[in-house]
């Protein structure tokens, strides 16, 4: 507000109203009276002051020629360049990462200038509390063009984009103990008018577990997250829905404090992955042990331990499910279980990745130890 009354000012000086003279004598400019600007993730009627005090202030941060040079450049075009952008909570990084298809992760401090950015940071240096709300410190972005007129051909093409963003923010929750949520999907464009004075919107997707601090990603994590959003390409289907479920459910115990609640939602998560075409309700628990074991252990051995592990998580959610109350409320005995979370969590994320990466086997086929 501070910068478009300043600029709102200028506008009333000599030298702006020569600019607003000059934009009202340009054909191009005049064409564009009345109609909605297509903004990315918002819509705004046209309004040549705002044109205007787009241009003084490219002029005061660069210089004229680079004024000039924009502004003929969006007169005389159809579309113009944006960042789509989706802002995510739980996750820090040290430098910006392409991913895949010019889909990069970067931190706050590279993302273009905005009231959302100055937002986020201050929220972050106001913070006192020892255990703050998670506020987001890194954002999903894909350059891309757009229409300079608001048309309803475009959500279709956004919609996909988003899609894309969205998928990758709950990928993100495969690397080790990152807990990822998508906050904010929005659109910024840099030396493009109008910036921050044509306004702003986007969607804000609401989480009912806000979780804990924000996580640093190592550089190796970075290659493993590029073969899980690979797969997932590959998987724009119904397939992917469901997997995109059990991302979130996943993701939601690892913000999870009680204990009943982590383990419901990660019996949910594995459950969609594990009994997706299951209707025998008297042998889900027999298959949820079966097919996990064999799903994801690489000996005898193994598949016994995975076998009870899974057994026992199915317990516990059955308890927590069908009384409200695990172990009888019995501390002792919930000590021990939350003992077993971090475990289960392994497990689940085991299970999430091989299904990501290799696809969702013949149970039959699998279970039988059939090649």
């Amino acid at each position: 507000m501070q910068i478009y009354e300043r600029y709102s000012e200028l506008l009333e000086q000599p030298f702006g109203i020569e600019i607003l003279e000059r934009l009202r004598k340009d054909r191009r400019v005049n064409d564009m009276d009345g109609k909605l600007l297509y903004l990315g993730a918002s819509g705004s009627r046209f309004d040549v002051n705002n044109l205007a005090m787009w241009y003084l202030s490219v002029w005061n941060d660069q210089s004229k020629e680079r004024a000039d040079q924009a502004l003929e450049d969006y007169l005389d075009r159809d579309t113009y360049p944006v960042t789509k952008a989706l802002w995510v909570k739980g996750i820090e990084l040290s430098e910006a990462v392409e991913v895949a298809n010019e889909i990069s992760i970067v931190s706050i401090h590279e993302m273009p200038m905005s009231s959302d950015k100055i937002n986020f940071l201050r929220q972050r240096l106001q913070c006192q509390a020892p255990d703050p709300v998670p506020i987001p410190e890194a954002a999903i972005i894909i350059n891309c063009e757009v229409p300079k007129y608001a048309s309803p051909a475009e959500d279709s093409l956004f919609w996909s984009i988003e899609e894309d963003l969205l998928a990758l923010a709950w990928l993100l929750n495969l690397l080790p103990r990152v807990s990822c949520t998508p906050f904010y999907s929005t659109c910024y464009a840099e030396d493009v008018p109008f910036g921050i004075f044509g306004g702003s919107g986007g969607g804000l997707p609401l989480s009912d577990v806000p979780g804990g601090r924000a996580r640093k990603i190592s550089d190796e994590s970075f290659e493993e997250l590029r073969q899980y959003f690979g797969c997932y390409q590959s998987k724009k289907t119904g397939e992917w829905r469901r997997i995109q479920f059990a991302l979130k459910r996943f993701s939601q115990a690892r913000r999870r404090d009680e204990v009943e609640d982590i383990i419901l939602d990660l019996c949910i998560s594995l459950e969609m992955l594990l009994l997706n075409d299951n209707d025998n309700n008297n042998q889900l628990s027999l298959a949820f042990r079966l097919r996990g074991s064999w799903l994801i252990a690489e000996s005898d051995i193994e598949r016994v331990e995975i076998f009870k592990q899974l057994k026992d998580l199915y317990n516990y959610r059955s308890q927590v499910a069908h009384s409200g109350m695990l172990c009888k409320n019995k501390p002792n005995k919930i000590v021990n279980v939350r003992k077993q979370v971090r475990g289960f969590i392994e497990i689940a994320e085991r299970i999430l990745r091989k299904v990501i990466l290799d696809g969702t086997p013949d149970w039959t086929k699998l279970v039988l130890n059939v090649k």
